[in-house]
């Protein structure tokens, strides 16, 4: 049986697409999004002889779908937000998740459970300040800590990562900045898989194996990814085997067999196989809850248990109609996971394979051969099924993945197998020498394996830049381009091309595009403009500026650019009918400005801001990264005191100045 062919396929998908629908901010996106559920359900329609029922419950799903996101935007009654005040507020929480460390700052996810002596509810961003005085906390501890909530910011320059977009997909909307003296113990977690994580984490710490090897282990197996630092991550990324610090499919898939493989004997008793598949999808589910419960692992849990029960059931039914029924449950009960990109590339990855794997399908009669053909062709199949989003999203192509899975997936079950071994044997008594020495000396390998690959610069495709038609149509012409390969049929071939074409000339726009841009950006410490005319972009600084530095790093990466330059930076510059003016340490007071013009002030300038103000009437004062902040608290009584317009960087982020020309300046 096709999985299209299943009747409730184009339910599933408008109820998906429902709740899609909603999430969109664009009039452009919430059109598409109507647009493809249109598509779907009149493909569905007209091959039934009931098409305007079809129709009709479609509407009435997608409309299912929209109200179950709309209701989880709901707080619950005890939200911590009704009861915190502007001010110091004392807030108990219970440490959920620990995050990776930054250099002023430990960072947790935790869980609020009262706030002013009131019980409450929520999840908290939570950072805590290093300094001598503070003592490594545990998950499931609990805490009384006294601080004011605050927002989360938004990303300071243009087409930044909203880390604040993504921490709302986790019903994170405020966060803690404290110190160790602020905080008070209240106690540890009586819950026992927080007992349990932190009994595995102190054994693996407290074991003589080497500290590269024990981060590896905690974040293949234990999900803790703190435990990674960033250079080794970004060296797994550029390598294109990223996934294995994700647990996911791969991971859950190899302990699904392992447990299958445990629990054998128990089909040995009455009703054995009943009981065999409720012990695995027990572990599995408890596997799931002791590394935390994230996203990625209950998506993971939910479709191999999906397809679990299918595969014992003897149903026959199509596998990727179980992927698609645990894609409904997981958006149904968390709407938000709809939102995420580890969700969206995770999807992809399965319905790459099931669809795209099988039309390369070829025989070997040479048994490796047809291993190593497999493994390629699977690796092929997820790599194309998720690389415009991964370009869309993070602006690189890892051009030697294959050669990197070829070399690691083979042996990858055989060490998550011995981890998993190493841990459960850790619990009762210390690792003998030799799985020791193993163990470090495969951790070795393959992190000087993917390091090499990593510095292949001339392999990672980086700077690439895809806007969210592009991202559509290349979708669409995938799409079509699959269903015409596997049923043979001319017209998607037909639509596949229409839909180049449609790609190849919104290319062609983006190639001849003349828009002009000028930012002031945020730049801690230092004054940057950033000018983008077409397809070429200028730094305008007085600083020496490099491919190293993170603002011209930010922009030739995010932006689509045929080349970048850098120019000093003027005193002022003209724009249609107005002007700018760049007001630092040596500039004289005594120059007369323009009235109703802007004012970017640099550099802690020893300028009277009530009398420029009073004289010059500015129509906006721009105070950007390079003013410190007892000039910023200083000048911002002064500007509100006259109500004057200002824009301060680093809180509101970047300035943007739009115009069809302006001169280099004067």
């Amino acid at each position: 049986m096709k999985p299209l062919s299943l009747p409730l396929v184009p339910y599933l998908l408008v109820a998906i697409l429902g709740v899609h629908f909603y999430f969109q901010e664009a009039l452009s996106d919430k059109l598409l999004t109507i647009a493809i559920s249109l598509i779907s359900l009149a493909y569905f329609s007209f091959k039934s002889i009931f098409y305007w029922s079809t129709l009709f419950w479609g509407i009435i799903f997608f409309c299912l779908g929209f109200c179950t996101a709309h209701i989880d935007q709901f707080l619950p009654d005890k939200h911590y937000s009704q009861l915190t005040t502007t001010g110091i507020n004392q807030i108990e929480i219970e440490l959920q998740q620990r995050l990776r460390e930054n250099t002023r700052n430990h960072r947790f996810y935790a869980d609020i459970t009262a706030v002013n002596g009131k019980p409450a509810a929520g999840k908290i961003l939570l950072h805590v300040k290093k300094d001598s005085n503070f003592v490594p906390f545990l998950l499931g501890d609990k805490l009384l800590v006294s601080a004011p909530l605050r927002p989360i910011p938004s990303p300071l320059n243009p087409k930044g990562f909203n880390y604040k977009a993504y921490l709302e997909q986790l019903s994170i909307f405020h966060q803690i900045q404290t110190s160790s003296n602020t905080i008070e113990f209240l106690g540890h977690s009586m819950k026992t898989l927080f007992q349990s994580k932190n009994l595995v984490l102190k054994k693996l710490d407290e074991s003589r194996l080497n500290s590269s090897t024990i981060a590896i282990l905690k974040t293949m197996l234990l999900g803790e990814r703190s435990s990674l630092d960033a250079q080794t991550r970004d060296q797994y990324a550029k390598a294109g085997v990223v996934h294995l610090f994700a647990i996911s499919g791969l991971h859950v898939g190899l302990l699904m067999l392992l447990f299958q493989w445990l629990l054998l004997p128990l089909r040995a008793l009455p009703s054995g196989h009943l009981i065999h598949l409720i012990g695995v999808l027990i572990l599995l589910w408890c596997y799931a809850f002791f590394v935390g419960a994230t996203a990625s692992v209950l998506r993971s849990v939910t479709l191999f248990s999906a397809y679990h029960l299918g595969v014992q059931s003897h149903r026959r039914l199509p596998t990727a109609y179980l992927v698609l029924l645990s894609m409904g449950i997981l958006v149904f009960f968390h709407p938000r996971f709809i939102l995420q990109i580890g969700f969206q590339m995770s999807y992809l990855t399965v319905f790459g394979i099931l669809y795209l794997q099988p039309l390369m399908h070829y025989k070997w009669n040479f048994k490796p051969l047809q291993w190593i053909w497999n493994l390629t062709t699977v690796c092929l199949a997820a790599q194309i099924a998720v690389a415009p989003t991964s370009i869309y999203h993070f602006h690189q192509f890892p051009g030697l993945f294959l050669l990197t899975n070829w070399t690691i997936l083979p042996f990858i079950g055989g060490f998550l197998y011995l981890g998993v071994g190493c841990i459960l044997w850790l619990l009762f008594f210390p690792l003998p020498k030799i799985i020791i020495t193993l163990l470090d000396w495969v951790v070795q390998k393959m992190n000087l394996f993917v390091s090499w690959v990593s510095h292949q610069e001339e392999f990672i495709f980086s700077s690439l830049v895809l806007d969210k038609l592009s991202l559509v149509l290349l979708y669409l012409i995938l799409f079509c381009c699959i269903v015409g390969l596997h049923q043979k049929k001319m017209h998607w071939y037909l639509y596949a091309f229409c839909s180049l074409i449609i790609l190849q000339m919104h290319l062609n726009t983006l190639t001849t595009d003349k828009e002009k841009k000028l930012w002031v950006t945020h730049s801690y410490g230092e004054t940057i403009m950033v000018e983008k005319r077409g397809k070429s972009i200028i730094f305008h600084s007085n600083a020496l500026l490099n491919e190293q530095h993170f603002i011209v790093r930010h922009f030739i990466r995010n932006f689509s650019h045929a080349s970048w330059t850098t120019a000093p930076l003027f005193d002022g510059y003209a724009i249609d009918d107005q002007q700018l003016y760049i007001i630092g340490k040596d500039w004289p007071e005594e120059l007369l400005l323009q009235e109703n013009a802007l004012i970017l002030l640099k550099n802690n300038p020893t300028v009277n801001l009530e009398r420029l103000i009073k004289k010059h009437s500015p129509k906006m004062v721009i105070i950007d990264g390079s003013i410190t902040p007892y000039y910023i608290g200083r000048w911002t009584i002064s500007l509100e005191k006259s109500k004057t317009p200002y824009h301060i960087t680093s809180t509101m982020g970047a300035y943007a100045l739009s115009s069809k020309t302006w001169s280099e300046g004067f």
